[in-house]
Protein backbone atom coordinates (compact mmCIF):
# COMPACT_ATOMS: atom_id res chain seq x y z
CA UNK A 1 0.00 0.00 0.00
CA UNK A 2 2.65 2.27 0.86
CA UNK A 3 4.87 1.58 -1.93
CA UNK A 4 1.34 2.22 -4.12
CA UNK A 5 1.46 6.02 -2.81
CA UNK A 6 4.94 6.70 -3.34
CA UNK A 7 4.43 5.03 -6.66
CA UNK A 8 1.79 7.89 -7.12
CA UNK A 9 2.99 10.38 -5.83
CA UNK A 10 5.87 10.45 -8.07
CA UNK A 11 3.78 10.26 -10.92
CA UNK A 12 2.10 13.05 -9.71
CA UNK A 13 5.56 15.21 -9.28
CA UNK A 14 7.16 14.31 -12.63
CA UNK A 15 3.64 15.23 -14.41
CA UNK A 16 3.99 18.55 -12.42
CA UNK A 17 7.57 18.64 -13.70
CA UNK A 18 5.97 18.07 -17.22
CA UNK A 19 3.76 21.13 -16.75
CA UNK A 20 6.70 23.12 -16.00
CA UNK A 21 5.20 24.57 -12.56
CA UNK A 22 8.74 23.80 -10.89
CA UNK A 23 10.18 26.56 -13.45
CA UNK A 24 7.37 28.87 -12.72
CA UNK A 25 8.72 28.96 -9.05
CA UNK A 26 12.24 29.29 -10.77
CA UNK A 27 11.78 31.75 -13.15
CA UNK A 28 12.92 34.94 -11.93
CA UNK A 29 10.19 37.02 -10.94
CA UNK A 30 7.33 35.68 -12.79
CA UNK A 31 5.46 34.67 -10.82
CA UNK A 32 5.23 37.75 -8.74
CA UNK A 33 4.55 39.98 -12.06
CA UNK A 34 1.44 37.44 -13.05
CA UNK A 35 -0.01 37.93 -9.07
CA UNK A 36 0.45 41.44 -9.47
CA UNK A 37 -0.95 42.03 -12.26
CA UNK A 38 -4.10 40.12 -11.24
CA UNK A 39 -4.45 41.39 -7.71
CA UNK A 40 -4.32 44.82 -9.61
CA UNK A 41 -6.88 43.82 -11.67
CA UNK A 42 -9.15 43.06 -9.27
CA UNK A 43 -8.59 46.06 -7.04
CA UNK A 44 -9.21 48.07 -10.30
CA UNK A 45 -12.19 46.67 -10.60
CA UNK A 46 -13.44 47.38 -6.94
CA UNK A 47 -11.85 50.62 -6.87
CA UNK A 48 -12.07 52.79 -9.89
CA UNK A 49 -12.31 56.21 -7.67
CA UNK A 50 -8.96 56.24 -6.56
CA UNK A 51 -7.26 57.09 -9.93
CA UNK A 52 -4.14 58.88 -9.15
CA UNK A 53 -3.19 55.71 -6.84
CA UNK A 54 -4.34 53.03 -9.41
CA UNK A 55 -1.68 54.97 -12.08
CA UNK A 56 1.06 54.70 -9.78
CA UNK A 57 0.57 51.37 -8.72
CA UNK A 58 0.18 50.23 -12.15
CA UNK A 59 2.94 52.20 -13.62
CA UNK A 60 5.33 50.75 -11.22
CA UNK A 61 4.22 47.04 -12.05
CA UNK A 62 4.57 47.25 -15.59
CA UNK A 63 8.54 48.96 -15.02
CA UNK A 64 9.18 45.94 -12.80
CA UNK A 65 7.92 43.71 -15.03
CA UNK A 66 9.55 45.33 -18.41
CA UNK A 67 12.89 45.05 -15.97
CA UNK A 68 12.00 41.31 -15.29
CA UNK A 69 11.62 41.03 -19.08
CA UNK A 70 14.48 43.14 -20.44
CA UNK A 71 17.28 41.69 -18.46
CA UNK A 72 17.24 38.27 -19.49
CA UNK A 73 16.20 38.99 -23.24
CA UNK A 74 19.89 40.91 -23.26
CA UNK A 75 22.49 39.35 -20.95
CA UNK A 76 21.35 35.55 -20.99
CA UNK A 77 23.63 33.14 -23.35
CA UNK A 78 20.61 31.44 -24.85
CA UNK A 79 18.02 33.30 -26.76
CA UNK A 80 14.49 31.59 -25.95
CA UNK A 81 11.67 33.01 -27.85
CA UNK A 82 8.42 31.40 -28.83
CA UNK A 83 5.14 32.77 -29.21
CA UNK A 84 3.63 32.75 -25.77
CA UNK A 85 7.28 34.62 -24.98
CA UNK A 86 5.88 37.26 -28.28
CA UNK A 87 2.76 37.03 -26.49
CA UNK A 88 4.16 38.28 -22.69
CA UNK A 89 6.12 41.51 -24.80
CA UNK A 90 2.88 42.57 -26.31
CA UNK A 91 0.48 42.40 -23.09
CA UNK A 92 3.73 43.97 -21.85
CA UNK A 93 3.63 47.09 -24.54
CA UNK A 94 -0.49 47.24 -24.16
CA UNK A 95 0.05 47.90 -20.24
CA UNK A 96 2.14 50.42 -21.20
CA UNK A 97 0.01 52.22 -23.77
CA UNK A 98 -3.13 51.52 -21.62
CA UNK A 99 -1.15 53.37 -18.11
CA UNK A 100 -0.11 56.15 -20.75
CA UNK A 101 -3.75 56.48 -21.69
CA UNK A 102 -4.73 56.65 -18.36
CA UNK A 103 -2.23 58.94 -17.16
CA UNK A 104 -3.34 61.73 -19.80
CA UNK A 105 -6.65 62.03 -19.53
CA UNK A 106 -6.63 61.11 -15.52
CA UNK A 107 -9.03 57.89 -16.00
CA UNK A 108 -8.97 54.52 -15.80
CA UNK A 109 -9.71 52.69 -19.03
CA UNK A 110 -12.57 50.07 -18.78
CA UNK A 111 -10.02 48.05 -20.71
CA UNK A 112 -7.43 48.10 -18.33
CA UNK A 113 -8.52 45.62 -15.27
CA UNK A 114 -9.15 42.65 -18.22
CA UNK A 115 -6.08 43.55 -19.67
CA UNK A 116 -3.59 43.35 -16.99
CA UNK A 117 -5.50 39.75 -15.74
CA UNK A 118 -5.22 38.47 -19.13
CA UNK A 119 -1.31 39.84 -18.81
CA UNK A 120 -1.04 37.61 -16.00
CA UNK A 121 -2.60 34.59 -16.91
CA UNK A 122 -0.31 34.64 -20.38
CA UNK A 123 2.78 35.17 -18.09
CA UNK A 124 1.79 32.01 -15.86
CA UNK A 125 1.65 30.32 -18.84
CA UNK A 126 4.95 31.16 -21.00
CA UNK A 127 6.69 29.84 -17.29
CA UNK A 128 4.85 26.89 -17.40
CA UNK A 129 5.47 26.39 -21.04
CA UNK A 130 8.77 27.58 -21.97
CA UNK A 131 10.25 28.77 -25.07
CA UNK A 132 12.56 26.75 -27.05
CA UNK A 133 16.03 28.37 -27.24
CA UNK A 134 16.43 29.52 -30.56
CA UNK A 135 20.28 30.74 -30.85
CA UNK A 136 22.95 31.26 -28.36
CA UNK A 137 25.60 33.94 -28.27
CA UNK A 138 23.40 36.37 -30.30
CA UNK A 139 24.81 40.06 -30.49
CA UNK A 140 23.24 42.68 -28.28
CA UNK A 141 22.18 44.76 -31.53
CA UNK A 142 20.61 42.02 -33.57
CA UNK A 143 18.22 41.10 -29.95
CA UNK A 144 17.42 44.83 -29.79
CA UNK A 145 16.60 44.49 -33.33
CA UNK A 146 14.29 41.39 -33.39
CA UNK A 147 12.39 43.23 -29.79
CA UNK A 148 12.11 46.92 -31.50
CA UNK A 149 10.20 45.03 -34.59
CA UNK A 150 8.14 43.00 -32.76
CA UNK A 151 7.13 45.74 -30.49
CA UNK A 152 6.65 48.77 -33.21
CA UNK A 153 5.09 46.33 -35.62
CA UNK A 154 1.92 45.49 -32.42
CA UNK A 155 2.07 49.19 -31.23
CA UNK A 156 0.99 49.98 -34.94
CA UNK A 157 -1.74 47.15 -34.84
CA UNK A 158 -2.96 48.96 -31.83
CA UNK A 159 -2.70 52.26 -33.52
CA UNK A 160 -4.28 51.16 -36.69
CA UNK A 161 -7.21 49.70 -34.21
CA UNK A 162 -7.16 53.06 -32.80
CA UNK A 163 -7.75 54.57 -36.23
CA UNK A 164 -10.47 52.27 -37.12
CA UNK A 165 -12.38 53.28 -34.03
CA UNK A 166 -12.29 56.53 -34.97
CA UNK A 167 -13.29 56.07 -38.43
CA UNK A 168 -16.55 54.14 -37.55
CA UNK A 169 -17.42 56.99 -34.57
CA UNK A 170 -16.97 59.68 -37.06
CA UNK A 171 -19.08 57.89 -39.62
CA UNK A 172 -22.01 57.23 -37.67
CA UNK A 173 -21.72 61.03 -35.82
CA UNK A 174 -21.91 61.52 -39.85
CA UNK A 175 -24.80 59.41 -40.63
CA UNK A 176 -26.18 58.81 -37.22
CA UNK A 177 -29.72 56.75 -39.20
CA UNK A 178 -27.21 54.57 -40.64
CA UNK A 179 -25.31 53.59 -37.42
CA UNK A 180 -25.85 54.77 -33.90
CA UNK A 181 -22.59 56.19 -32.07
CA UNK A 182 -21.16 54.40 -29.42
CA UNK A 183 -21.76 56.72 -26.31
CA UNK A 184 -19.46 54.74 -24.26
CA UNK A 185 -16.38 55.51 -26.28
CA UNK A 186 -14.29 58.80 -25.43
CA UNK A 187 -15.35 62.01 -27.43
CA UNK A 188 -13.36 62.39 -30.90
CA UNK A 189 -11.41 65.26 -29.78
CA UNK A 190 -9.84 62.26 -26.58
CA UNK A 191 -10.10 59.61 -29.13
CA UNK A 192 -7.78 61.68 -32.04
CA UNK A 193 -5.29 62.94 -28.86
CA UNK A 194 -5.14 59.49 -27.84
CA UNK A 195 -4.11 58.38 -32.38
CA UNK A 196 -1.49 61.33 -31.86
CA UNK A 197 0.53 60.21 -28.67
CA UNK A 198 0.34 55.97 -30.47
CA UNK A 199 1.35 57.25 -33.68
CA UNK A 200 4.34 59.28 -32.11
CA UNK A 201 5.53 55.59 -30.21
CA UNK A 202 4.84 54.01 -33.35
CA UNK A 203 6.76 56.52 -35.23
CA UNK A 204 9.65 56.24 -33.07
CA UNK A 205 9.55 52.62 -32.42
CA UNK A 206 9.73 51.94 -36.42
CA UNK A 207 12.54 54.53 -36.85
CA UNK A 208 14.63 52.24 -34.27
CA UNK A 209 13.42 49.05 -36.17
CA UNK A 210 14.89 50.37 -39.62
CA UNK A 211 18.26 52.01 -37.85
CA UNK A 212 19.11 48.63 -35.43
CA UNK A 213 18.00 46.68 -39.00
CA UNK A 214 20.51 49.19 -40.66
CA UNK A 215 23.58 48.31 -37.86
CA UNK A 216 22.76 44.66 -37.97
CA UNK A 217 23.63 44.25 -41.49
CA UNK A 218 26.63 46.37 -41.19
CA UNK A 219 27.99 44.14 -38.60
CA UNK A 220 27.19 41.09 -40.42
CA UNK A 221 29.09 42.83 -43.58
CA UNK A 222 26.84 43.43 -45.98
CA UNK A 223 25.28 46.51 -47.47
CA UNK A 224 23.54 48.64 -44.85
CA UNK A 225 19.21 48.03 -46.70
CA UNK A 226 18.64 44.64 -48.38
CA UNK A 227 16.20 45.25 -50.84
CA UNK A 228 13.24 42.52 -50.84
CA UNK A 229 10.11 42.82 -50.19
CA UNK A 230 9.84 43.22 -46.40
CA UNK A 231 12.21 45.46 -46.41
CA UNK A 232 10.48 47.36 -49.12
CA UNK A 233 6.67 47.35 -47.23
CA UNK A 234 8.42 48.31 -44.00
CA UNK A 235 10.18 51.51 -45.40
CA UNK A 236 6.99 52.35 -46.65
CA UNK A 237 4.90 51.75 -43.78
CA UNK A 238 7.82 54.16 -41.85
CA UNK A 239 7.22 56.90 -44.49
CA UNK A 240 3.57 57.00 -44.30
CA UNK A 241 3.68 57.32 -40.75
CA UNK A 242 6.54 59.81 -40.63
CA UNK A 243 4.09 61.74 -43.18
CA UNK A 244 0.97 61.40 -41.08
CA UNK A 245 3.20 62.43 -37.60
CA UNK A 246 4.40 65.49 -39.92
CA UNK A 247 0.93 66.28 -41.00
CA UNK A 248 -0.95 66.37 -37.81
CA UNK A 249 1.98 68.44 -36.18
CA UNK A 250 2.55 70.52 -38.64
CA UNK A 251 -1.11 70.69 -40.84
CA UNK A 252 -3.33 69.82 -38.02
CA UNK A 253 -4.62 66.36 -40.04
CA UNK A 254 -7.02 64.77 -38.06
CA UNK A 255 -10.02 62.59 -38.56
CA UNK A 256 -11.26 59.29 -41.33
CA UNK A 257 -7.98 60.81 -43.81
CA UNK A 258 -5.51 60.10 -41.26
CA UNK A 259 -7.27 56.83 -39.75
CA UNK A 260 -7.27 55.46 -43.16
CA UNK A 261 -3.86 56.13 -43.77
CA UNK A 262 -3.20 54.90 -40.22
CA UNK A 263 -5.04 51.58 -41.21
CA UNK A 264 -2.77 51.40 -44.80
CA UNK A 265 0.55 51.91 -42.80
CA UNK A 266 -0.80 48.40 -40.66
CA UNK A 267 -1.81 47.20 -43.94
CA UNK A 268 1.33 46.91 -45.51
CA UNK A 269 3.14 45.99 -42.64
CA UNK A 270 0.74 42.59 -42.77
CA UNK A 271 1.97 42.65 -46.69
CA UNK A 272 5.58 42.68 -45.84
CA UNK A 273 5.28 39.38 -43.62
CA UNK A 274 2.59 37.55 -45.77
CA UNK A 275 5.14 38.03 -48.18
CA UNK A 276 7.82 36.87 -46.70
CA UNK A 277 6.02 33.71 -45.31
CA UNK A 278 5.00 33.14 -48.65
CA UNK A 279 8.48 32.84 -50.06
CA UNK A 280 9.50 30.83 -47.49
CA UNK A 281 6.30 28.50 -47.91
CA UNK A 282 6.41 28.24 -51.31
CA UNK A 283 9.01 30.28 -53.69
CA UNK A 284 12.07 28.00 -51.45
CA UNK A 285 10.41 24.99 -50.89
Amino acid sequence: MELNFFVRFSNIFHFLDKLSLMTIIENNLSILHSVGYILLAILLWKTRGKVVLSIMLSGSLVALHGMGLLLPWFTSINFEFGLLKAFVWIMWLAAILVCCEAFFRKIIPKIMPPMFLLTGLVIILDSMFPSPNLANDLSITFRFHILIAMLSYSCLVFTSVRALTIHFQENSLRNPKIRTPDLGLPSLIELDASLHRLLLITFALLSGTVLSGVVVNLENGRIPLVFDHKTFFSLLAWLLISCIVVGKLFFGWRGRMVAKMTMIGCFLVILSYLGTQFVVDFVLT
